[in-house]
């Protein structure tokens, strides 16, 4: 186990195992597997992930202190608390975004870990699909999660990505960073909309620009980063 992930083991933090070398091929491949299957809370209570993910020691991580310290308090805020995370996607080997012919995914390399949603202790189930995250919650996680990854792609990005939340740990020229996740974006298939006084003005709709916080615009500039991996 990479010593990293040892000492996270050790105090509690990280419920995981180091699977068998996952061989290269193709481009894809992880030495070390860590198997996440669990992160601890300050308080003692254990947040499981399901299914499990299975990504480089960093990846686990990073994992573990978004949920600690920004995602179960942001969640707890709505009247509950997470029990669960759901995994979207972690280790796979394929492609960007299963394009044929495209580069590797950072999945393929178990740098990247795809987020679909929670479970709360109230019995309710958060889905990123279809607006289904509260209007705080998403915003709390777009900003924690652009502050803690390399790469966030989200609904409205680039049509891949609008049933889940994708993170990774893409190392690139000058330290480049990809934020993308257009926090109105499915927002109306979840909202019914109240009938307008006669006469009234529309409002004007939204652009839906993926780069609203000027990351993504930023990042159009680098070939690689315009064309950053998600699920």
């Amino acid at each position: 186990m990479p010593a990293a992930c040892a000492a996270l083991i050790e105090e509690g933090t990280l419920v995981a195992t180091l699977g068998a070398p996952l061989a290269p091929r193709g481009g894809c491949g992880l030495e070390q597997p860590v198997r996440l299957t669990g992160v601890r809370l300050q308080d003692g209570r254990l947040i499981a992930l399901k299914p499990a993910s299975v990504t480089r020691c960093e990846v686990a991580a990073a994992m573990a202190g978004w949920l600690r310290e920004d995602l179960a308090p942001a969640i707890a805020a709505l009247g509950s608390e997470v029990v669960a995370v759901t995994v979207a996607a972690s280790y796979e080997c394929r492609s960007r975004n299963r394009v044929s012919g495209a580069r590797m995914s950072e999945h393929g390399v178990g740098n990247a870990l795809d987020v679909g949603g929670f479970e709360l202790a109230d019995a309710r189930v958060l889905k990123v699909e279809k607006g289904g995250l509260p209007t705080r919650l998403r915003a709390a996680m777009k900003e924690s999660a652009c502050r803690r990854f390399t790469t966030v792609l989200g609904p409205g990005s680039d049509g891949y990505h609008e049933d889940h939340i994708h993170v990774d740990l893409a190392q690139r020229r000058l330290d480049f960073r990809l934020c993308r996740w257009n926090l109105d974006a499915g927002t109306v298939v979840a909202r019914k909309d109240k009938p307008k006084a006669k006469g009234a003005v529309p409002a004007p709709a939204s652009s839906g620009s993926s780069g609203e916080d000027g990351s993504a615009t930023e990042a159009e500039t680098d070939g690689d980063a315009a064309k950053a991996d998600g699920k």
